[in-house]
């Protein structure tokens, strides 16, 4: 969490430095989860220099197949809900309490990202 609060605290600092701008399309770095565990994917994962690639090198998202055309089909049977609980740990293989903790956490940043930009005077 602290390296999100530090990139957030990077933004202010710059809008700040600049004299501020008209508006955020987000707030921030967080994500307003939905409250279902399961209705994420993960799809890929980001790799940062110095840790996995050199330490000048550029961040690199790894991508992954997401949906099989297999998948499409059981899709079509069991409706999305039906389907992501039958697949849940191919998106997410953490625990429903790691990722219940993780939306909470999400959500606390995202209102405090809110508060901090309506504080001063941006509409997000």
């Amino acid at each position: 969490m602290s390296n999100m609060r530090n990139g957030f605290h990077a933004i202010i600092d710059v809008f700040e430095e600049v004299g501020g701008w008209d508006g955020m399309i987000l707030p921030g770095y967080s994500l307003a989860t939905t409250p279902h565990v399961y209705s994420g994917v993960t799809l890929g994962k980001t790799i940062y220099p110095g840790k996995g690639l050199g330490v000048n090198d550029v961040a690199q998202f790894e991508e992954k197949e997401a949906l099989t055309h297999e998948d499409y089909d059981l899709i079509i049977k069991l409706g999305w809900n039906g389907f992501r609980e039958k697949v849940k740990d191919r998106f997410n293989p953490h625990s429903e309490e790691k990722i219940v903790g993780w939306a909470a956490n999400q959500m606390e940043q995202y209102k405090y990202e809110i508060e901090t930009w309506e504080k001063r005077g941006l509409r997000t």
